[in-house]
């Protein structure tokens, strides 16, 4: 892996392996993201959601940005119910 720093900027080329956790502030991805085999950005198709848990099964939450505000959603019943936005 080709790691360089530029003040606050860490690029990398290559692949990185997480095991545990990783936390970021102000993540910028160019290219690809891709996390359980998923890919969560791409230049050609922005993503402005993510899930925790299984998306097909009820009980999952959604984050979504929703005209810059975080929207809150959970899965019930099959329908993803709205439970609260943030500004």
């Amino acid at each position: 892996m080709d790691v360089s720093r530029k003040k606050n900027t860490v690029k990398m080329m290559g692949n990185l392996e997480v095991k545990e956790q990783i936390k970021a502030k102000d993540l910028l991805v160019e290219g690809k993201l891709i996390v359980n085999g998923k890919n969560l950005a791409s230049e050609k198709e922005p993503v402005n959601h993510f899930y925790i848990g299984n998306p097909e099964l009820d009980g999952c939450w959604k984050l979504e940005n929703v005209n810059n505000e975080l929207l809150f959603s959970q899965k019930v019943a099959g329908e993803w119910v709205e439970k609260q936005m943030m500004s």
